[in-house]
């Protein structure tokens, strides 16, 4: 009768010592599940504000590897002279000078010289109206005009614009605003 109550007494204790491992891991399991929902929630926010942030700035956010936007720039520029009314030949010039980091350092700035001659001040607004477009990150950062030399032709102009391509560009050792969260 010993060796038997023993052995119930041995086997209650393996079986109450295997319960407190299941309701241990049990637990384990849960507060898993709570953080994973917890990081898909937060995923879905970022993706929604993520997503906000590209409608209000009018589509995608351009990245600084986009080898063909000096190009997609200059097919722009060519279609906003066009617009303008002016002919091909008064493009004279289109320079992509070297990209700097604003001041910030989260953004990459691509300056574009245009040079544009026999332009009327007419043309040249309306030319700077197509070419101004803050939703895309384009902007108009300095302009010069030079005023007619000849007398028979006052209403031509010489013009010259400096258009700023802002692309999102952490520099190295910034932060990056994607990175995981590491809070926990």
């Amino acid at each position: 009768m010993i060796d038997a109550r023993k052995f119930l007494l041995v086997g209650s204790a393996i079986l109450l010592g295997a319960l407190a491992a299941i309701g241990a891991s049990w637990a384990r399991l849960e507060d898993a599940r709570s953080r994973s929902l917890a990081a898909t929630d937060k995923l879905a926010e970022c993706q929604r504000l993520a997503d906000e942030i590209k409608q209000l700035r009018g589509g995608a956010i351009a990245t600084a590897g986009e080898p063909a936007r000096e190009l997609e720039l200059t097919r722009q520029i060519a279609q906003a002279v066009s617009d303008a009314g002016l002919p091909a030949s008064s493009l004279d010039r289109i320079e992509h000078d070297a990209p700097r980091h604003s001041a910030t350092g989260a953004y990459l700035e691509k300056p574009t010289r245009i040079l544009i001659r026999g332009i009327t001040l007419r043309q040249f607004i309306t030319l700077l109206h197509a070419l101004d477009r803050p939703a895309d990150g384009l902007r108009i950062d300095r302009l010069h005009l030079t005023a007619p030399q000849d007398a028979t032709d006052s209403k031509t102009w010489t013009a010259e614009a400096m258009l700023l391509h802002t692309v999102a560009e952490p520099r190295n050792g910034a932060k990056d605003a994607t990175g995981p969260d590491t809070s926990d």
